[in-house]
Parts: structure tokens; sequence; C-alpha cells
């Protein structure tokens, strides 16, 4: 049995959680064949579990930072950005946070027979790998997820993404995009190594939760500037259909509004989060999925995002825009199309080629099952066994 420590900043904080579990899915799905003992180390949140062990056997801990317990709001519910804008102390707790997580990592290591350190994100976990691993010899992986690489651009911040990359053993990449952006700051060798999607959870039959006469378009995400939702409102006004939204987020409010002053409240429905395990059915259900996702000013964009190839599991083609990730998967006129960002034209009539089916139905399968050969959990844990090198240790 090999030993290793994962290191985090999201990971669901208790039972039917909001929170992505996309790293609970990797470390469980690497678990699995019972050679590997996992313990990811991730932010403690209110409320959470300080240790935790899954039905699965995976190890959780959640390092407590800043006291009281309400004010540790450097992840979740947003992430660092929301936290920098609501917390004066933003730069303080993130290097306590540092800090915790350096001797904790370092402790692990050292009395827990750790020989890996897998960090998702570059910065903190992944500079807190590199340094630990320097210290005590062990292999350093690095996950860059696109947010961490196409952010934090400030001088130190910077010097940390370089110093991080430059010094892990191995470091993986969700995307093509995400590849370009780290290879503009340091040239290594990358590895493909995104995260996956749970085929059975979404391409399973289930009832249906509402009505087909209407055609759906679908949208689900949380709800901020940076996912293009109000391009796609504004889009609506040119197709024939209904707009389901399912998250919940910041915009919420004012983008209900918006609708309304777009006469356009009847036609959006505005369902708010819903449980993952539920969400197999409103794919579905729909007929269109759509992410509009945009660039923000401080750089970020779509590195990935899971939720394309959740609706491609579920047979829905796919509609997103030219600067994230998901180009590595949506080929034009076959599983979806591909527009430029803020475009709300190009948008209404990509939608509206999909509504009227027009999509080959066997050339759609045959790409959608090759995307998911290879974003399928199985895949990406294998990917991940191999940076590991296990035989070696």
């Amino acid at each position: 049995m090999k030993n290793v420590l994962m290191l985090a900043s999201t990971f669901p904080r208790w039972n039917n959680d909001t929170v992505p579990t996309f790293i609970k899915d990797l470390a469980e799905s690497l678990i699995s064949t019972g050679d590997l003992n996992i313990l990811v180390l991730v932010p403690h949140y209110i409320g959470a579990k300080p240790k935790e062990v899954l039905d699965s056997a995976l190890l959780i801990e959640r390092l407590k930072y800043f006291w009281p317990a309400e004010k540790q709001n450097l992840f979740y519910e947003g992430g660092g950005a929301t936290a920098r804008k609501k917390s004066l102390g933003f730069v303080l707790k993130t290097l306590i946070y540092s800090l915790h997580l350096f001797f904790c990592t370092l402790r692990k290591v050292c009395f827990g027979r750790y020989k890996i350190i897998h960090a998702h994100w570059l910065v903190p976990q992944g500079i807190v790998a590199v340094v630990v691993g320097k210290l005590t010899k062990c292999k350093v992986i690095v996950t860059v997820h696109g947010g961490d690489v196409f952010t934090l651009n400030g001088r130190i911040a910077k010097f940390i993404k370089l110093i991080t990359l430059k010094y892990a053993d191995s470091v993986a990449v969700n995307s093509s995009v995400t590849l370009e952006a780290c290879r503009h700051i340091c040239d290594r060798e990358y590895v493909l190594a995104p995260m996956g999607v749970d085929l059975k959870l979404f391409s399973e039959n289930s009832s249906s939760l509402q009505s087909q006469d209407r055609k759906t378009v679908l949208f689900v995400g949380r709800i901020v500037e940076q996912k293009g939702l109000r391009y796609l409102i504004n889009a609506m006004a040119s197709v024939d259909a209904d707009l389901m939204v399912v998250g919940d987020g910041p915009e919420l409010a004012g983008l209900k509004q918006y609708a309304r002053e777009c006469a356009l409240g009847e036609r959006i429905i505005f369902k708010g989060w819903v449980d993952h395990h539920l969400l197999g059915q409103i794919y579905r259900n729909a007929t269109v999925f759509v992410a509009p996702s945009i660039t923000l000013e401080n750089g970020w964009r779509e590195g990935m995002g899971l939720v394309y190839l959740e609706a491609m599991c579920a047979g829905l083609p796919v509609v997103t825009t030219a600067s994230t990730g998901a180009r590595d998967f949506i080929f034009d006129g076959k599983n979806g199309y591909v527009v430029n960002e803020k475009n709300t034209e190009e948008l209404a009539i990509a939608i509206n080629n999909l509504l009227s089916n027009e999509l080959s139905d066997e050339q759609f399968s045959k790409v959608v099952g090759e995307v998911l050969d290879f974003y399928n959990w199985g895949s990406c844990a294998d990917r991940y066994r191999e940076l590991y090198e296990i035989d070696k240790f």
C-alpha cells in the first residue's frame, strides 16, 4: 500500500454540498484498486468535520486556519476572488493558511510515510508541495486547473507560479488552454490529465422532470460574471425555446431582474442549485446545453468545465465559447459549436442550428463516445497513476 498526500482547496464540506466534487471523485477513483492510500488536506469551513473517513476509505483532514471559524472565508463560496473583496485580512489569512499547510504537509511526509504529494492548484498548494518536496525528497505532482495560472499576475505571484512549475516533478494540465498559459510562464514538459465525468451518473435512464412540449436550452453553473449568462439571456430573444438556469451565485437576483426587463421572464426558469446526483435527470430533459463563459479583466477564463462533459454524457449537444478549454472536445457541426465570447448573435445562431437537429446522430454518437473514452474517471485515474509511478516506490 502506497501513501499519497493530496492537497486541494475545493472539496465537499458535507453530504449534498454545492461545492464541486471532482477532487473527491479523482481520489476515490485512484484508491478503488486497493493499492493506494490517500489523505486529502483541504481548508476547514465552519460546520464541516475537521477529520473524516468516507465510505470509500478516503481520508480527509480539514485545516483550521483562522479564528473565529466564521472568518475562514478564503475558500468555498466563490473562492479566493470573493474573499479578496470581502475580507480586509485576505493577505494575512493567505499567509497563515499557507504556513499552516506547509507545516502540516511537512509533518505528514516526515512521520506519515507519504511518498507522493499531489497538489491541486499552483497557489498555495503547489508551492507548498514543491518546497516540502525539496526538503524531503518526495515526489511532487502539481495539477493546474486554469484559474490558478490565468489569474494572480502580480510580480510575486508570477514568481511563485514559475518556481512551482519549474521544480515540480510532474505538472498536469486540464486543457490545451491551460497548457498554453503554463508554457508562457515555464517551458517544460506537461501532461494533459484533466478531471473526468461519471458516465453512469449522467447517462443512465431516469424519468423526466418536466414536460417535453417545448424545447429547452440548459445552463448549469455558478451564476457569476465570468459564466456569461447575461449574453445567453440576450440570445434567447432570438431563440424559440425555454431557458433553464441551474445554479446559484451573487448575480442571480440581478439576472432575474434583467430577464424580466428583456420580457423573457416567463421563458427563463431559474431553478436554483440542484444536488449533483439529480443533475442527470435535468440534463436528459433538455435539448441543448450552453455555457457562454467569458474572459475577465484579471485574466480568468474557463480552463475546462466538467459540465460540458456531463451534458454530452446525457446526450446533449453543447455550445460554448472559444476562450474555454472545452474547445479540446467540442467540434463544430459534430457535437456542438464553439462561438466567440460575448457574441449574442453567434450564440443564437448556434443554438437554433442545434434545436433544428442539424447534427448527424451517427456522427454525434461517434465523437461523444471518443471524448468520453478519454474523459471518464477510469481513464483519468489511470493517467494519474502513471504520473505517480507507483511501482518505483
